[in-house]
């Protein structure tokens, strides 16, 4: 035996060892009398929080005994007694759910054996094919309780990292919502208070006030009762280790708080390198998943969120990390990362899979595997949310999710966990690229637009969470995809997003329900028109971040524009003072206009349903300006006049570095047929300078073109010395900086009706006076 093998034998019995004197629970006398002296089992299974559990109460198993050696070719399959599996070819002959851990629930009382398959399979079939059983096990599972009556349910988020949360309570036709009582008890059965109940959308709801709770065990008890006969229970159980609010929660409208207080809107580029952050300060509070470091082991992870936290953003992830093997990952190598990072002030929250749901049935990580995972971690850190980032186009119409199972979702996940709907994680979120991938079958209609489609997947991927957790999606911020991979990438080629595209999509996540957006910027540089954009966005969520991370209002807006082409999507919202109204008109990419015949401007009438004469938008006051210079090769200086009245860290540059050998001079985008500089992809890489808020510009790596510069707030003058010459067939120059002077515009109306002209990819937020009315 080598010895990398025997440290893992050795770190599989200690987490066994730990985890069972941590979390397993001794037989008492409440189980069954027919149960009997139930004997100590011989089993390497490990299993929490014991043998011993309620009906739906969450079940972790994980066979880490038994990876004496890591193999592709080995899988771990289960059958847990209760006539649900998670084998490879079994029930179906494409059902290949395996996983060295995974999650379940008993949803019946009884005793059931729980039997682990560790087998070795040839890969290279169709379906896998076994080739020799290596480790068998098993261990009885005891379930007390009763199964709800069927069409009786209780949903709710997890219980973990909660400030506050709803639980509603479904009943079938046969009873009303309002014959559901919850009350909540500890873990000994005595009763800590009763929640009080409201029917909304028939359904009943009820508020579980979580930080308000000192620490303990707790049970969630909701009773369907006709007088005063209750006719089935549901209980659920959940542990809070600290008083107060966590460190980092989820309150009621699944809005993330930091502290208990401060409301948090997270908005940041994916994998960002740390020496990028200069440029992408004014678009970011947050770093998704860490970027470029030699060795991703735990010691890198602590260092980035350490990094995050030193320079006021926090970070998601590690997303990736030493030890990684998808379904077959050791829990032992995930727990290193929580534990080095789970008490540093950097960190929003764990990510552990990128597109877990992509690759086929045999590459993709199973929805029990990443559940599991999420169990251990909220347990070894209660005070941060785990997450999760789905690849998105499953949520599109084309592949029908409103129907059928999906065990990556939770309204249609009863299949893969026993019969009970499950999340894989506190709050998740998800990609899709629709002006990249037009001609994806998801995307391809030739009677709606790619943006329309993705504002459904919005909607659908709310439907599919229930509206329980927070979401979020990405948005790209340049080409995704590459030149040299189009068919003839010399006159044909996709030049990415416009600024008025991501505007578009920013702002639709926001209307749609999003509480959180993320920046895949990652395959080439972010041109400075499309960063303006993300500094407008960033700078308005945060600064109306208690107006958009509050509940709907009541308030009844009607507006005239629906159709295709002349759509504006709406999202209300209101302050003790205020309405406020985000309005988004859903414009579609440029290479689709002519398609959809969207006019250049239509007219908004916008009636608030109040009886206010004047609103005001807003948004103005967060546009930022970019302009593109074109300038003489052979120039080391440069002196532009931007627009006086600069906003101090505001300014940002890009030039060109050096061209790459082969590269041709001009790309045609292939939609629009516009010319554009290698320099906008990702074979031409963009050089960067900032302003440091003292009217200096600092170039991002002092080894680059850009020598520095200054710039003079007042007047707008802009001053760069370069190292090098402006190469020829590619002397441009980007600036982008945000004005001082940025007035609220003033629209007056009648009897709370307003008319406004509104362009492509228009946005406006109308602040709507309550003291008018």
């Amino acid at each position: 035996m080598d010895k990398h093998r025997f440290l893992r034998i050795i770190a599989g019995f200690i987490m066994t060892v730990v985890f069972s004197l941590s979390f397993c629970r001794p037989a008492s006398a409440a189980w069954p009398e027919d149960y009997g002296m139930i004997p100590a089992q011989d089993t390497r299974i490990n299993v929490l929080p014991g043998v011993h559990v309620e009906v739906g109460e969450e079940v972790y198993f994980d066979g880490a005994y038994y990876q004496d050696e890591y193999d592709p070719s080995v899988q771990w399959e289960w059958d847990f007694g209760d006539g649900y599996t998670l084998k490879a070819g079994g029930p179906s002959k494409v059902t290949f759910d395996t996983g060295l851990c995974v999650i379940h629930y008993f949803m019946k009382p009884g005793a059931y054996e729980v039997r682990l398959n560790v087998s070795r399979f040839d890969m290279s079939k169709s379906p896998p094919v076994r080739l020799e059983v290596l480790h068998t096990d098993s261990v009885t599972i005891y379930v007390t309780g009763e199964t709800p009556m069927e069409g009786f349910e209780l949903r709710h988020a997890p219980f973990h990292a909660r400030t506050a949360q709803y639980l509603y309570a479904i009943v079938s036709p046969d009873y009303s919502p309002d014959q559901v009582t919850v009350r909540l008890e500890s873990s000994e059965g005595d009763l800590v208070q009763e929640l009080p109940g409201e029917t909304v959308d028939g359904r009943q709801r009820f508020l579980l006030e979580n930080a308000s709770l000192p620490a303990g065990d707790y049970v969630v008890v909701a009773e369907l009762k006709d007088e005063f006969k209750t006719i089935s229970t549901i209980r659920e159980k959940f542990s809070k280790p600290y008083d107060g609010p966590p460190e980092v929660g989820i309150n009621e409208n699944n809005a993330f708080v930091l502290k208990g207080e401060e409301l948090f809107f997270p908005l940041g580029p994916f994998m960002l390198n740390k020496d990028l952050l200069p440029i992408w300060k004014n678009a970011s509070n947050t770093l998704h998943t860490m970027g470029w470091y030699s060795v991703k082991d735990d010691a890198a992870w602590k260092n980035y969120v350490e990094f995050a936290g030193l320079n006021g953003v926090k970070a998601i992830g590690p997303t990736g990390w030493v030890g990684q093997e998808i379904r077959n990952t050791n829990p032992s190598d995930l727990l290193k990362y929580v534990e080095a990072s789970k008490g540093l002030d950097g960190l929003l929250g764990w990510c552990w899979d990128d597109e877990p749901n992509i690759g086929g049935r045999y590459q993709c990580n199973p929805a029990t595997v990443i559940a599991a995972w999420s169990y251990l971690v909220n347990r070894t850190d209660p005070h941060h949310p785990s997450s999760q980032q789905y690849y998105g186009y499953d949520y599109l119409p084309h592949y029908k999710p409103l129907q059928g199972n999906h065990p990556y979702s939770y309204m249609r996940s009863e299949s893969l966990f026993g019969g009970k709907k499950a999340f894989t994680a506190d709050f998740i979120t998800y990609d899709i690229y629709p002006v990249e991938y037009k001609e994806h079958a998801s995307l391809d209609y030739s009677d709606r637009g790619v943006i329309d489609l993705w504002a459904e997947a919005l909607d659908n991927f709310v439907w599919n969470m229930d509206d329980l957790i927070p979401l979020g999606t990405f948005v790209e911020t340049q080409n995704v995809t590459s030149w040299n991979r189009m068919s003839n990438y010399k006159t044909h080629w996709d030049a990415g997003p416009t600024p008025g595209d991501i505007r578009t999509q920013l702002w639709t996540a926001i209307v749609h329900n999003m509480k959180a957006v993320f920046y895949f910027e990652f395959f080439s540089s972010t041109p400075l028109d499309n960063m303006s954009v993300l500094n407008e966005f960033s700078e308005a969520v945060t600064d109306l971040t208690p107006v958009i991370l509050s509940p709907p209002s009541s308030l009844e807006v009607t507006h005239n524009c629906h159709g295709r082409g002349q759509r504006v999507d709406l999202m209300v919202r209101e302050t003790p003072t205020d309405y406020y109204i985000f309005a988004v008109r859903i414009t579609e990419p440029e290479s689709e206009w002519n398609e959809v015949m969207e006019p250049e401007t239509i007219e908004f009438e916008l009636n608030t349903g109040t009886q206010a004469e004047a609103a005001y938008d807003v948004f103005p006051g967060y546009r930022w300006e970019y302009q593109l210079f074109d300038v003489t090769t052979g120039q080391t200086s440069f002196r532009f006049d931007l627009k006086s009245g600069i906003k101090p860290g505001s300014v940002m540059v890009a030039a060109v570095e050096s061209a790459h050998t082969g590269e041709p001079e001009v790309l045609t985008d292939r939609w629009t047929g516009k010319e554009y500089s290698p320099a906008l992809d990702r074979t031409g890489a963009l050089i960067y300078g900032y302003d440091d808020e003292n009217g200096k510009i600092v170039p991002l790596h002092n080894w680059k073109n850009i020598k520095g510069g200054t710039i003079n707030y007042e007047t707008g003058e802009l001053v760069l010395e370069f190292r090098n010459n402006v190469l020829p067939g590619k002397g441009f120059i980007q600036v982008a900086y945000a004005v001082k002077d940025r007035p609220v515009r003033t629209i007056t109306g009648s009897e709370g009706v307003f008319r406004d002209t509104l362009e492509r990819n228009a946005v406006r937020i109308y602040r709507v006076p309550k003291d008018q009315q």
